[in-house]
């Protein structure tokens, strides 16, 4: 039997909770990383910051062929952005290309690196311009991993929803909705699938030992927010507006993501659609 591979989680959150049973134990060895003592199964696990040298070191020469940055924030500030993401990222870029340069690096960030609002269709080419604080750091630690000599993927999620993550399940049980005069182009994809992408992307550089380089992971179904809250409304039985306003599509603010290239890599979305995954939260008693 082959010598198991190294994979290094930094950030053992929820998606994380989440690749780890995705993964073949037999032929993969996993290494956890993260601030509070919380231990996963399948994971051999590590405690610190993974912003300092000193904890990160350590890690990267054992040698792992695959590091996965899939870093929590402790608030919504940019300032703890700045702490975790681009201190992390900054670390890890400066250590991999000498201590571990053939390491494959995946970095999770988010699609609100793209700051257009208009109804644009956006891909992996399309241009980044954050409008919010939170979003330029991202982009700053987006910009550390492209500067390390590793090859990379930066998979750029929309909007992550699941068990435990059912914000907009609780506002429509509690009669909130947003104004048809507000409508806005949103996206979206399920944890199960962004664990999925995570999966996809190291066999990825298994096979062909070369990083997605940028990568959107969102569902493919953009779809206007009124639209989602009227579904999941009519789901769980409670009342909500019935006039809609109609809009101008170029009236309409946001922005439309679009999957292609997670396609092209052979990805099979177990939730393709809104539809699809909040029906599977509302068969559960998870909400």
């Amino acid at each position: 039997m082959s010598e198991k591979q190294n994979i290094l989680l930094l950030g053992c959150g929820d998606l994380a909770s989440r690749l780890i049973p995705k993964i073949d134990l037999d032929a993969w060895q996993i290494r956890g990383l993260r601030r509070s003592a919380i231990f996963l199964e399948g994971a051999s696990m590590s405690f610190g910051d993974a912003s300092d040298a000193k904890v990160l070191e350590p890690l990267l020469l054992e040698q792992p062929q695959q590091i996965i940055l899939c870093l929590t924030p402790d608030t919504r500030e940019a300032s703890a952005y700045r702490t975790t993401y681009l201190g992390a990222a900054r670390t890890l870029s400066m250590l991999a290309s000498k201590v571990s340069p053939s390491a494959h690096l995946i970095f999770v960030s988010s699609t609100s690196v793209y700051g257009q609002n208009s109804g644009e269709e956006i891909d992996e080419v399309s241009d980044v311009s954050p409008d919010r604080d939170q979003s330029k750091v991202l982009l700053e630690a987006e910009n550390e991993i492209v500067r390390s000599k590793n090859p990379w993927s930066i998979v750029r999620f929309s909007g992550i929803y699941g068990p435990g993550r059912t914000r907009l399940i609780r506002n429509v049980q509690a009669g909130k909705f947003t104004e048809d005069s507000s409508a806005s182009w949103t996206n979206r994809i399920h944890s199960e699938d962004c664990a999925e992408v995570l999966k996809v992307l190291m066999e990825n550089f298994s096979k062909t030992n070369q990083g997605a380089g940028y990568l959107v992971g969102s569902d493919c179904e953009p779809a206007l927010n009124t639209d989602v809250e009227k579904w999941l409304a009519k789901k769980l039985g409670r009342p909500s507006t019935e006039v809609l306003t109609q809009l101008e599509k170029s009236e309409i603010k946001g922005k439309r993501c679009r999957n292609s290239k997670l396609l092209s890599l052979g990805f099979k979305f177990q939730y393709p659609n809104f539809r699809e995954g909040y029906q599977a939260l509302l068969d559960t008693d998870s909400i």
